[in-house]
């Protein structure tokens, strides 16, 4: 370990100097004496304020002067202020979120005597109960974090909408609540997710995402109590057993029974400022309570953060199909962005070695890619909604039920191919041809050197099988390696080199890519005129690799050259009669199958 007091010998002595100088000037200032211990250099003081004398100890730490030091009693049992840390350290104007280096110790130790003057800890015990104890103002803002660290034991959250029902509740007023119980990695958190009231009316939070609200297995659902009181906050704060409870509350044990729980029961109390309180009895058949943490939201925050130019994204619909690698950052990612309605489409079955590189991970070992990605999906926001198909578009299924799934594909508002499989490719291509749908698809290149992201919206790109011809073309005539090799090397994202070893794709690799591909999602499905990308084919180089120049770099492909007028295929007039016919008589017997139930 680096002594800095060794290898900063100016700095060393710049402090010895301004101390030796502060105990010259300053009377409360004695007894100094350096010393160093396994930890590194301190020096211990005698401070005297108000006829009081406090022993402290200043250690300088490992990284001084980047790193304050720190200046506590040196008996670890005595507690001078409220501004002291629970390890004993005083609480000072100069610490982590103040310092800069050029601060030395002796201003530290000024700044705790004016913590002890202002104070006056010592003197404060000697005096009678009408005087006023005096307490330094203080200048600590501790974030949410900082103030629940504490807070294993659990949390209560209260949205915006919770915290808005509750204020809009009558005085005095009582009901049941069913909230979710979940368990975290350190902690449990409580979630209300209905209040019904003594009058019968029920509330739902319409803000929950849809997987909090269902039973699983990190998700308990339970019934308790709710009452909204004219208690002081300090009062609900003191109560901790029901035998408390039910004395303040003027109420029985029979009272409680509302929540119908045999071995648990959750409390919510409204203090007479409106605040929250959750109390947990965690056997009925006892007598203690438990207060939760609050976690609340801001007054006033938004409830969502989305970027208001993405609002659109909420009203529109997204078919993806392969939710591997990077199928499933583009759901997870689009969802996080707005999009609610999804279709998501892979026979394929989760296993370990997928850990990798995808949005899943170990726990999701042997479920459907889809199944899975809908449960995390769930967990986003309110109102998504995911269907599922687990049908292998290109292996042996029932024609029937592939149609079936093309036709819905043909309801949603983009197609994403994110198999990287040319059959799947030309199928969806005809699909999105067949229903005018935008079409978008990626890839990503062997070893990670980079990949490419592509689309083609109806009337303002080719179609993807000439978009593809093109990219195929550019290729060929820019093969990977020294020799011509097959363009699809390079754009296998998983493939072996001259000497058999694999050259994966790193999960980074493919976040990058994934995350271009939903960009050009959004851009799509918000149909910005004009676009934000003005090509609709990008390769996106991630290393100094085949035919990009650095890392970073873009080379766009034109297509809109292959954009032409669609020639429609002249009607043949002498074929009309027939053919009308032909389709009447069908028409006209679906007609009496319909009528006679079936019957034709």
């Amino acid at each position: 370990m680096p002594f800095w007091f060794l290898e900063n010998l100016r700095r060393l002595q710049v402090e010895k100097s301004a101390i030796e100088q502060l105990g010259i000037s300053a009377e409360w200032l004695v007894d100094t004496a350096w010393g160093i211990d396994g930890e590194g250099l301190y020096l211990d003081a005698t401070i005297c304020a108000h006829d009081c004398n406090y022993e402290v100890r200043m250690k300088y730490p490992t990284h001084f002067p980047y790193v304050p030091p720190g200046v506590r009693p040196r008996n670890d049992e005595e507690r001078w202020s409220t501004h002291q840390y629970v390890n004993g350290t005083l609480c000072l104007e100069w610490g982590p979120d103040t310092w800069h280096p050029e601060i030395t110790g002796a201003q530290v130790l000024q700044s705790a005597y004016t913590l002890l003057e202002i104070e006056n800890p010592r003197g404060s015990q000697r005096q009678t109960a009408d005087m006023e104890i005096r307490h330094a103002e203080s200048r600590h803002f501790l974030t949410r974090g900082q103030e629940m660290r504490n807070a294993t034991y659990g949390r209560f959250y209260v949205g915006s909408a919770l915290r808005s029902h509750l204020l809009s509740l009558p005085d005095a007023v009582t009901g049941v609540i069913v909230f979710s119980l979940h368990r975290q990695s350190k902690s449990f958190l409580v979630v209300v997710q209905n209040i019904e009231v003594a009058d019968g009316s029920t509330w739902k939070d319409p803000t929950l995402p849809g997987g909090v609200t269902e039973l699983g297995s990190h998700i308990m659902l339970k019934r308790g109590l709710f009452y909204k009181t004219d208690l002081p906050a300090q009062t609900i704060a003191r109560i901790t057993t029901v035998d408390e409870l039910l004395n303040i509350l003027q109420m029985t044990r029979e009272d409680m029974k509302g929540a119908e729980q045999d071995a648990f029961l959750g409390l919510l109390l409204l203090d007479a400022d409106n605040t929250p309180h959750f109390l947990v009895l965690w056997d009925t058949r006892g007598n203690d309570l438990s207060h939760l943490a609050l976690l609340m939201a801001e007054t006033g925050a938004p409830v969502s953060r989305i970027p208001m130019n993405l609002k659109g994204l909420s009203e529109r619909t997204v078919a993806i199909i392969g939710v591997g690698s990077a199928g499933s950052k583009i759901a997870i990612a689009l969802a996080r962005m707005g999009v609610t309605r999804f279709l998501l489409v892979d026979e394929d079955i989760f296993l370990p070695e997928n850990v990798c590189r995808h949005e899943l991970d170990w726990l999701n070992t042997g479920e459907h890619k889809v199944d899975a990605i809908a449960q995390r999906l769930s967990m986003i926001a309110a109102g998504i909604d995911v269907e599922t198909s687990k049908l292998n578009l290109t292996g042996q299924e029932s024609p029937t039920a592939l149609n079936a799934l093309t036709t819905k594909m043909g309801n949603y508002d983009l197609l994403i191919d994110a198999t990287a499989n040319a059959e799947v490719f030309s199928l969806l291509a005809g699909v999105a041809r067949l229903y005018k749908k935008p079409m978008l698809w990626l890839e990503v290149y062997a070893g990670g050197i980079g990949g490419m992201v592509a689309r083609s919206r109806p009337g303002r790109d080719p179609d993807a099988h000439s978009m593809r011809r093109i990219y195929a073309q550019y290729t060929a005539e820019h093969p990977f390696g020294d020799a011509a090799a097959d363009s699809e090397d390079v754009r296998n994202y998983q493939m072996e080199d001259a000497q058999g070893s694999i050259l994966a794709a790193s999960d980074a690799d493919v976040s990058v890519i994934s995350a271009h591909a939903t960009r050009l999602a959004v851009d799509t499905l918000l149909e910005r005129n004009p676009s934000h990308f003005p090509y609709s084919m990008y390769l996106i180089g991630l290393e100094r690799a085949w035919v990009f120049e650095a890392a970073f770099s873009t080379i766009p492909i034109a297509t809109a050259h292959l954009l032409d007028p669609e020639i429609r295929p002249e009607v043949d007039v002498a074929l009309l009669p027939e053919t009308i016919g032909f389709l009447t008589r069908i028409f006209e017997e679906a007609n009496k199958a319909l009528e006679t139930g079936g019957q034709a």
